[in-house]
């Protein structure tokens, strides 16, 4: 069956500053007064499974509060119909303390998302990576483990000092200890490129990883490995990502994929629903515009 994922992020709040994330970029207080409430959400989730969306994403970003908001949302959207719920976070203020048990019940995948904003080195990112994981299997929950690996500049410099041989010991390891579940590693890239030092400093560095550092898979092997689906879209490797998503912002504007910097108004529930039908356009057509250079 075709994956359709239906994408929100429900709020602009987040302790985080990540370059180039329209979340925390540029927003000012008009648009935080114009997000929307739960009454909205739980429509577009109505909507969105009478369209044939089955799997359901979310961003839980570090912010008081938001571990109870998120859990209410994921539970309305098993109540709408969502046959999957996923939940993309980080560690601080989540994981830690046990603070995301509450959620866990609720949910079928979690990604947690990794890199030098996240943790001071890769000792202490793997570390954390590994207390969560376990905290997961502890629960005795089906919970598919994602981690997402943003390739910053300074990740691309741990990678050259090779210490990320345990990336691939956290997937054998899950494949022999755990066998019932399910643990991936999701490669991202920034968007647009131009946000690195310069797009050839990108791919100077990205061929590098893929010819020095095989192990690390950071184009995908199909399995346990997921390659940036916008860069391999570019690189002719798989369709656009927006083909199977539908994103709404915390305003009610509409994307094919969250990095994606065409927006369209669905702020009445009407309009939402109809272009869940039609499909948003400007995607399909060319290389995912997403990743382009600016």
């Amino acid at each position: 069956m075709e994956r359709k994922i239906f994408s929100i992020a429900p709020s602009f709040n987040c302790s985080l500053s990540c370059p180039g994330c329209y979340l925390t970029t540029g927003v000012t207080r008009e648009m935080r007064k114009l997000t929307k409430d739960d009454y909205y959400w739980g429509r577009a989730m109505e909507e969105a499974v009478k369209a044939g969306y089955r799997e359901f994403a979310i961003t839980l970003n570090p912010f008081p509060g938001a571990i109870e908001h998120t859990t209410k949302l994921a539970i309305m959207a098993k109540k709408a119909g969502f046959e999957v719920v996923n939940v993309t976070t980080v560690w601080k203020d989540v994981f830690e303390n046990y603070a995301i048990e509450p959620l866990l019940p609720h949910i079928d995948i979690v990604s947690m998302s990794v890199d030098e904003t996240r943790c001071r080195d890769p000792e202490e990112l793997w570390s954390q990576v590994d207390d969560a994981w376990g905290l997961i299997n502890q629960e005795h929950l089906d919970i598919h483990f994602n981690i997402n690996l943003l390739w910053t500049p300074t990740v691309f410099q741990w990678a050259e000092e090779g210490q990320f041989d345990q990336v691939f010991d956290l997937i054998n390891r899950s494949k022999r200890v755990y066998l019932d579940k399910r643990v991936s590693i999701q490669h991202l890239i920034y968007k647009p490129l131009s946000i690195y030092e310069s797009v050839e400093w990108f791919w100077e560095k990205y061929q590098w990883i893929m010819e020095n550092k095989p192990h690390l898979k950071i184009c995908g092997d199909g399995d346990c490995f997921i390659g940036d689906v916008a860069l391999n879209n570019m690189l002719g490797m798989n369709a656009c990502p927006g083909e199977n998503m539908f994103d709404v912002d915390p305003m009610g504007f509409a994307r094919k994929c969250p990095e994606n910097p065409i927006a369209y108004d669905v702020t009445d529930i009407d309009r939402l629903k109809g272009m869940l039908y039609s499909g948003i356009p400007n995607c399909g057509e060319s290389k995912c515009n997403c990743i382009a250079p600016a």
